[in-house]
């Protein structure tokens, strides 16, 4: 894989921008119902049908879908493939920054579970 020639610091800190800027879509797409991808409709449904947060459930679905991944990398004796430590850090991270998100734009008025019915 390619690596930029940029100090550590600066690949961080572009990283993490990245991760701020693609969670804010994810959270703004989802809010308006103008879901993406299969995954994140995948994540919708199940909040809605279950009555949990969205954020919740993206960051339980985002960590099972790495380990599954890795799992059947081990079990096949297969690489870890495009499983590296921006995969991981994405899993563990997307579903807390939508949170932050939820807390902090959502209106009182607006909560961000799910309404039963």
């Amino acid at each position: 894989m390619p690596e930029l020639p940029f100090p550590a610091a600066v690949r961080v800190a572009l990283f993490l921008l990245t991760m701020f800027v693609t969670t804010m879509g994810v959270f703004l797409c989802v809010r308006t119902d103008l879901v993406l991808t299969p995954t994140d409709g995948t994540v919708k449904t199940i909040s809605e049908v279950f009555h949990v947060v969205f954020s919740r459930v993206k960051n339980g679905f985002d960590i099972t879908l790495v380990a599954v991944s890795a799992l059947l990398c081990l079990v096949n004796h297969a690489p870890f493939y495009g499983i590296g430590v921006g995969t991981v850090l994405s899993a563990l991270l997307l579903g807390r920054i939508i949170r932050l998100y939820e807390g902090r734009l959502l209106p009182p008025s607006a909560p961000a579970e799910p309404e039963a019915g």
